[in-house]
């Protein structure tokens, strides 16, 4: 018995939702056709008023400083000619406009006008080279400074023409110094008008449609099937995108695996003493291209989930562009290429930053134009105090500094169009980049993030063929170096430290042997762990004495956390105060935290770097 009301109830639910739908398309149809009058006679009545708000608020779109740039046909080359351009397509859009336009005045009885710019994106569009154009009485009235449209009668129904409307653009003086345009065609009205009669219609014949077969039963099912196709379209293009990922990531790390394997494999059967320093330079230049990779997925997991975290810290930003430098000269070198820096001399001898960040960033920048630079070409960084943060110019009291800077190159350039996909994710300028000139697409996106993270802006400058200029700005506080020295962290670490003893507790036996080979010319007596627990028992009999533990953190037993807690839980000398570094893959800001966090007094990520270590040594061991 419950089945079947359940069943009555269905079938009845169908029909009351039918007959509702058909109670609702009568209403409409009814209410339509009693509204058509009305709403055409305040088209007709209400249109001119309509779009002299229109030109109004695009008159309102540029700044009287705009227009003075833009007087002559050679001013077009100017950056803002683009944007302005940009800004008029889109107010049309935004506003449903055939046409949006500036006008200046030409000549000095005022019975011409110059066309400055439009939205019309074909070969006739007016510009600054376009030639003047007499004043008609509607643009006459706007540079007197009152807004004016054609004449109604222009507008009639059929004729297929314009009607437009023209509103002034004063100075600060208020002085009128240009006019804005917009157009419309009485297309546009004559489709409104006839979209109505035809709704109209169509809601009528909706009745008897929905009355005969049910229309409603099937627009359901339309619905669904509408659903359906659309979930199955973003499937797809999920899909599609992931792939397109999978497929750069997968190019851009199997190609130095390639030479990573290929030159190993070659070197395996080889007994010539060059072969082997040409092939583990390849090995290494490839190793750095893989882990630049890895780093940039990482970097850019870290910005898409909101965990990237800024570290404010003192430091030599004239060092931190020369240690760039030197990591770039290397590459501009190999071909050809003349880098040069230029930096401001009044830039504080000591500034409070991410330094590493922004290192990252001008890395980026600088690695991009030696990339689409050609052989032999010119690059120049440069550095400009722009101003104190209340835009006294460069006072030296002042609590923050405005930095510029800008990487300027002479290679392949890039077109407006290109630009827009710059800043992008897995995105670069031309689709064959990645295949010319290699990359996974992500430097430019993780630089803007990090810039604007900062608080600060960054963007590009180009044309095809002619070059390109990347720019970037941040306020910085100004800091005071550590010791009283600038360039502190600059200075050379101490490399022999004999007569000290470290563990070293880490389960993968290639990287202990690495790390003995790069530590054993220091002096240091060193002893492993194959795991923490291992860690825990060597402490113990050593009765606490090293100077220093490096710990891993993934080992099999008893991870890294557990044998650090564990030690310093231990009641022996030093338990809770030798020095406790992690050293892991493991390198996201929480991962540091919880290092911290279990105890430790520090973090190294891997793959180590030499002189972080010799860093850290020098640290805790002098």
């Amino acid at each position: 018995m419950v089945t079947s009301m359940k069943r009555k109830f269905f079938d009845n639910v169908g029909m009351g939702l039918f007959l509702i739908s058909l109670l609702l398309v009568l209403f409409l149809s009814i209410f339509v056709a009693a509204m058509m009058g009305s709403i055409s006679d305040y088209m007709d009545e209400d249109i001119v008023q309509r779009l002299l708000a229109v030109s109004r608020h695009l008159a309102s779109q540029i700044e009287p400083e705009e227009v003075a740039e833009l007087r002559v046909p050679g001013d077009m080359d100017k950056p803002l000619y683009g944007e302005l351009k940009q800004r008029l397509v889109d107010f049309a859009d935004e506003n449903e406009v055939l046409y949006a336009y500036y006008y200046i005045p030409a000549g000095e009885d005022g019975s011409m006008f110059q066309p400055v710019v439009d939205n019309d994106e074909t070969d006739e569009a007016y510009t600054l080279e376009s030639a003047p154009l007499e004043t008609e009485s509607a643009p006459a009235s706007a540079f007197k400074g009152k807004a004016a449209a054609s004449e109604f009668s222009f507008y009639s129904e059929g004729f297929g023409g314009l009607l437009s409307a023209f509103a002034p653009i004063y100075s600060r003086d208020g002085d009128v110094v240009a006019v804005a345009g917009v157009d419309i065609t009485d297309e546009q009205i004559i489709a409104v008008r006839r979209f109505l009669r035809i709704l109209s219609a169509a809601l009528v014949a909706c009745v008897a449609v929905v009355a005969v077969s049910g229309l409603f039963n099937i627009f359901l099912h339309i619905r669904r099937e509408r659903q359906l196709r659309a979930a199955l379209n973003d499937a797809m293009e999920a899909g599609r995108a992931k792939g397109d990922f999978l497929s750069q990531m997968s190019h851009e790390m199997r190609t130095p695996m390639n030479v990573i394997l290929g030159v190993a494999t070659l070197l395996k059967d080889s007994n010539d003493i060059e072969a082997y320093g040409d092939g583990l330079k390849k090995i290494e230049s490839a190793a750095a291209h893989l882990l630049g990779v890895i780093n940039d997925i990482l970097d850019i997991s870290k910005i898409e989930s909101g965990k990237m975290t800024l570290f404010e810290e003192p430091f030599d930003f004239r060092g931190m562009v020369d240690d760039v430098k030197t990591i770039i000269d290397f590459t501009a070198g190999n071909k050809k290429q003349i880098l040069s820096v230029d930096i401001d001399r009044e830039l504080p001898d000591c500034l409070i930053g991410d330094r590493q960040r922004l290192g990252q960033v001008v890395t980026n920048l600088l690695s991009n134009a030696v990339k689409f630079t050609p052989e032999g070409g010119s690059i120049t960084l440069a550095v400009r105090l722009e101003h104190a943060a209340t835009g006294e110019e460069g006072a030296a009291d002042e609590d923050e500094a405005a930095i510029r800077v800008s990487v300027k190159d002479d290679g392949i350039g890039i077109t407006q169009e290109q630009m827009l996909r710059l800043f992008r994710p897995f995105e670069q300028a031309d689709k064959s980049t990645s295949r010319r000139f290699g990359g996974a697409g992500l430097g430019l996106a993780i630089s803007k993030r990090i810039i604007e993270t900062m608080g600060g802006a960054i963007w590009a400058e180009s044309e095809p063929g002619e070059g390109s200029e990347f720019i970037f700005t941040v306020t910085l506080k100004r800091g005071s170096p550590p010791d009283g020295g600038a360039g502190g962290e600059n200075s050379p670490e101490p490399r022999d430290f004999t007569g000290h003893r470290i563990l070293i507790a880490e389960d993968i036996e290639i990287n202990r042997e690495i790390l003995y080979a790069l530590l054993e010319p220091t002096g240091l007596e060193m002893e492993f762990a194959e795991n923490g627990a291992v860690a825990i028992e060597k402490f113990v009999a050593a009765n606490g004495g090293y100077d220093a533990i490096f710990m891993d953190i993934q080992m099999p037993e008893m991870d890294g956390y557990a044998a650090t807690r564990g030690i310093r839980a231990l009641d022996l000398p030093n338990a809770g105060t030798t020095p406790i570094i992690a050293m892991t893959a493991n390198v996201f800001k929480e991962d540091i935290d919880r290092v911290l966090a279990a105890g430790m007094n520090g973090h190294l990520g891997k793959p180590v770097i030499i002189e972080d270590i010799m860093r850290t040594l020098a640290k805790y061991l002098t």
